[in-house]
């Protein structure tokens, strides 16, 4: 399996679960007003985009950290 595919799979297997379960974490607020049509539409784009920036820092996290390292020359403290 290539690279890039074992990082889609990880932005996608990340981002999928925090998008659906970020209203859950996160409820709306019950005093303000529902979106109408097309910033209801606009939010979950936003919503979406997050997810998958999300999904792509934890694949850097796990594919990355080990290339900085080698960089870093084994310092910890360069590596964070």
């Amino acid at each position: 399996m290539k690279t890039w595919h074992k990082l889609l799979l990880i932005t996608l297997g990340t981002a999928v679960p925090a998008f659906a379960l970020s209203p859950i974490i996160w409820p709306p607020d019950p005093h303000m007003g529902a979106p109408a049509g097309l910033q209801l539409l606009l939010f979950m784009v936003l919503a979406a985009l997050d997810a998958l920036i999300f999904g792509l820092g934890v694949a850097f996290i796990s594919y990355g950290l080990p290339l900085v390292r080698r960089v870093a020359n084994g310092s910890r403290v360069r590596t964070w």
